[in-house]
């Protein structure tokens, strides 16, 4: 993509736009993430997940389930890590979200 975006607009623009993706990638991550943390926070909550007594717990100064957003941080990783692995592994994973 960065090579169409070079060809197209020159380097200034080109770094402008990757740097603009990159943001928006990082927004759209992190988005995903928290929504993630929540819904296993609430599984775990209701007794639904292994291990869901350690989910669950909140941090007491924050507030937060900070169990579960690691959790989900841990879950993006091996995902993340997954499709590096072969083009194949990454067509399966994007086919499950279909």
């Amino acid at each position: 993509m960065a090579q169409i975006y070079y060809d197209c607009l020159g380097k200034r623009w080109t770094i402008g736009m990757m740097v603009c993706m990159f943001i928006v990638q990082w927004f759209m991550g992190f988005s995903i993430v928290v929504a993630g943390s929540r819904q296993v926070w609430a599984f775990s909550r209701d007794g639904a997940l292994p291990f869901s007594g350690w989910l669950r717990v909140l941090n007491k100064k924050l507030q937060v389930p900070l169990r579960s957003l690691w959790f989900m941080c841990f879950i993006a990783l091996i995902i993340g890590l997954l499709s590096l692995i072969d083009w194949a592994a990454t067509a399966a994973l994007f086919s499950l979200a279909v």
